[in-house]
């Protein structure tokens, strides 16, 4: 949805990674990696 185009480019003007991890029947689980200040 749109709120994930707008996490995801937040995330990539920080520098930090977002990656999806699907499970089938059970949805997914989204990881977001920043970079330490």
């Amino acid at each position: 949805g749109l709120g994930l185009s707008i996490v995801s480019t937040i995330i990539e003007r920080h520098e930090g990674e977002i990656v999806a991890d699907e499970t089938l029947g059970g949805g997914a689980t989204f990881r977001v990696t920043l970079p330490v200040a």
